[in-house]
């Protein structure tokens, strides 16, 4: 590990505790050249694995937020067709079988975006939750 200030590798370790019972180890560093002091954190790698393949949904989601809601992808539903309640139900169940969005926009009859935006207000509004 190198000094975050002056990029020295005399670095030493003041403290270590486990947090979040025990999911986590906080150590606080030392630089022995200026003095820097900062905290590292570190997970084991199932967690990071997780948080990684969590990161890479939410980021599958929201790349497609800032797209153009004109694309509707040849569905065949009308645009601003509501949502029902088994519609939804089926699209949460298919998302957490990890199901490709394009596949689930496909099933659902629905434009891709309409996919996107349905998994992030289900997300906003507290109804999908990932963890």
């Amino acid at each position: 590990m190198k000094c975050l200030k002056c990029k020295s590798n005399q670095v030493s370790t003041l403290d270590s505790r486990s947090l979040e019972k025990g999911n986590s180890i906080r150590r606080r560093r030392i630089c022995n050249v200026c003095g820097q002091r900062w905290s590292t954190y570190e997970l084991p790698k199932t967690m990071v694995d997780f948080y990684e393949e969590q990161m890479e949904r939410l980021f599958e989601l929201e790349q497609f937020q800032m797209a153009s809601s004109v694309y509707k992808g040849g569905s065949g539903k009308a645009k601003g067709t509501a949502w029902t309640k088994s519609e939804t139900d089926r699209l949460i169940a298919m998302y957490f079988e990890q199901q490709p969005l394009r596949e689930i926009a496909e099933a659902l009859s629905r434009s891709y975006m309409s996919i996107n935006k349905r998994l992030c207000y289900l997300r906003k509004n507290g109804k999908l939750k990932i963890s």
